[in-house]
């Protein structure tokens, strides 16, 4: 997910299952989103990865609320290795 976070976390142990266990995750988040703080991001990350999710993590420092170029790349390159 790009600048996301999972609103009601405590629905991710019944959300969990074999059939999703193994579904590649992104996460990327701006170091200074004022819509959604980056707090979030991390408490996500930390959460999914508590439950045995793999994902791949990528913080933009001085980005806001919105896409770089870096971003557009890394989940460009992602895409390619978990499509491919």
């Amino acid at each position: 997910g790009l600048s996301t976070y999972l609103p009601l976390p405590e629905s991710l142990a019944a959300e969990k299952s074999d059939a999703n266990q193994d579904t590649p995750i992104f996460l990327a988040h701006g170091s200074i989103d004022q819509v959604i703080p980056v707090e979030l991001a991390y408490a996500t990350r930390t959460r999914l990865e508590k439950a045995g999710y793999q994902l791949e993590w990528h913080e933009y420092q001085h980005m806001p609320h919105s896409v770089s170029l870096d971003e557009i790349n890394h989940i460009s390159a992602w895409l390619q290795r978990v499509l491919a």
